[in-house]
């Protein structure tokens, strides 16, 4: 429930226009801190949250119906995607991505 309450706040962000703010809190639940990569290059594996990223997926969305040609969230959903093992739709939405800011 705390999940949805951050993701309902990037959202509330991004309809205010306060992109930036928006961003900082996706990144910052998609960030992996050092400590846990250092933790899981000794146990020889890494966890990743998949409930927690279908939920950043679903306001992902939420945000690309108000603006499907934002990049910035096309490329964080792409990711996102990518880490859940949905290859081909990760690959539309960082293509899309790409055409819409090339750099």
């Amino acid at each position: 429930m705390i999940e949805h309450t951050k993701f309902q706040s990037a959202l509330d962000f991004y309809k205010n226009h306060q992109y930036g703010k928006a961003l900082k809190f996706f990144d910052a639940e998609f960030y992996i801190n050092e400590s846990k990569i250092n933790h899981s290059k000794n146990s020889k594996s890494l966890i990743f949250n998949f409930k927690k990223y279908r939920n950043m997926i679903e306001y992902l969305d939420k945000i690309l119906e108000i603006n499907s040609t934002d990049p910035q969230i096309l490329a964080r959903k792409g990711h996102l995607l990518e880490i859940t093992f949905q290859h081909q739709n990760a690959l539309l939405c960082l293509n899309k991505a790409l055409e819409i800011d090339p750099l």
